[in-house]
């Protein structure tokens, strides 16, 4: 296993590729430049970018990006089938993104005017995740949300973005919570509110959960959480 040290930048040359052969993990921390060349990510590679990646020419993934940096594309940016984008930071798109593959998104997509992504894909959209898109998103494939997603500008073409955030509505007896859902009416809750596995209760704006603390409790287990969005409130 190879890392690249933090002061290193690499420029790629023409027809480089990132082979399991050579490598198996290639961490960029200061940043990557390819300047009009094509370039691969093969198979089996893990690129972990937590610098700059910046494209100009192709750069094609058929392996795993995982992205905790800034991914700059203004030339081609293609995910194969079978591979892998992780991006929980920021990925820029001034050309062409063709997404054939994955892409799990829980930091932001800005898609800038006039360019374009072309999804016959999977784009998964996690809590608290941004699509920003100014240009044009052709969507042959599935672009799913959950709930915080924000999705600003002019909406896909083709096939809708599938929303993965339910309503909640509360159970009579204890209130037990098992995936993130989302309040988006005042609600009084006569027994406990429990939130578990890891899930999600989002408070909407103007929105008032109502818990008699009195007698009752609200718990939220280990690693669940509550959002309460600007104007929400639990009394």
């Amino acid at each position: 296993m190879i890392k690249h040290p933090a002061n290193q930048l690499l420029s790629l040359v023409h027809g480089m590729e990132l082979t399991p052969a050579l490598y198996y993990l290639w961490q960029l921390i200061l940043g990557i430049t390819n300047s009009g060349d094509s370039v691969t990510i093969n198979s089996g590679i893990v690129l972990i970018n937590s610098g700059l990646l910046d494209n100009s020419g192709h750069l094609n993934n058929t392996g795993t990006i995982n992205n905790i940096g800034t991914i700059d594309n203004g030339g081609v940016f293609s995910n194969s089938v079978n591979s892998t984008i992780n991006n929980s930071d920021t990925i820029n798109n001034y050309d062409t993104i063709i997404n054939n593959g994955t892409i799990n998104n829980s930091g932001t997509i800005h898609n800038y005017e006039f360019n374009i992504i072309e999804n016959s894909g999977t784009i998964n959209n996690n809590l608290s995740s941004t699509i920003n898109n100014d240009g044009t998103i052709n969507n042959s494939g599935t672009i799913h949300s959950q709930c915080e997603f924000t999705y600003s500008g002019t909406l896909p073409n083709g096939n809708l973005i599938i929303d993965g955030c339910v309503q909640c509505i509360p159970d009579s007896g204890d209130w037990v919570i098992n995936s993130s859902c989302q309040l988006s009416t005042n609600e009084t809750i006569s027994e406990n509110v429990i939130i578990q596995n890891s899930s999600t209760l989002i408070i909407l704006n103007g929105t008032t959960l109502d818990i008699d603390f009195t007698t009752k409790h609200l718990l939220i287990k280990s690693g669940s959480k509550v959002l309460i969005k600007s104007g929400g409130k639990i009394n």
